[in-house]
């Protein structure tokens, strides 16, 4: 229990508990990538870009995932593509891309997560114990997955309840390991042993 107790107080001390506003810098000539002077962000965070076309009247103008950091120089690589957390068919849509200074919002969502673990009794434990997060209860996964008709989940399936949920962590139970996902890229943020007993038999595919 104190090993247990000390990776807790660990982790929630280095989760991220607020989104990070930069400012583009350095596209490239096809608006698909920028380098960024900033300090140390892993890579697999995700987030968008912001346009600001007066100080009232904005638009998401591209998604954004970071793709690489050198601590040397103190830069993030980040690559962009389309932004569609928002779409609505029935309404035309902006051609922009990515410029420098354009706003770059990342880690959106990070104070809300969903938790996939194998049984109810390991779910509870971690929850309890992580208080830094907003726990999205799994059944409302589970709901969104049988809606799609999907019982194990794609990668499309997460990144698009993270969307309706508004959620940007994801935390599996793997192994005697806690990893921290980001619900976009599914980039491994981070991986926390958690050795904890079995209590009972999984839940299949998840509780």
């Amino acid at each position: 229990m104190a090993k247990l107790f000390i990776f807790l107080a660990f982790l929630s001390v280095s989760l991220w508990s607020a989104e990070l506003h930069l400012n583009v810098q350095n596209v490239s000539e096809d608006g698909k990538s920028a380098r960024i002077q900033t300090a140390r962000v892993e890579p697999g965070v995700s987030g968008f870009v912001v346009r600001h076309f007066t100080k009232e009247h904005s638009s998401i103008v591209a998604a954004a995932v970071v793709t690489a950091y050198d601590d040397a120089s103190g830069t993030l690589d980040v690559a962009f593509s389309p932004y569609m957390a928002l779409r609505q068919n029935s309404l035309p849509k902006g051609l922009w891309t990515p410029e420098a200074g354009d706003e770059l919002v990342l880690a959106y969502a990070y104070g809300r997560g969903v938790m996939i673990s194998p049984t109810e009794k390991v779910y509870r434990k971690l929850t309890e114990r992580i208080t830094t997060v907003d726990w999205m209860h799994p059944d409302t996964l589970a709901t969104y997955l049988s809606y799609q008709g999907h019982p194990t989940p794609l990668k499309k399936d997460l990144a698009g309840f993270c969307d309706v949920a508004t959620t940007g962590l994801l935390f599996i139970y793997l192994d005697d390991s806690l990893l921290t996902v980001d619900c976009q890229s599914l980039g491994v943020l981070q991986i926390t042993k958690a050795d904890l007993p079995p209590y009972e038999k999984p839940q299949l595919p998840f509780y």
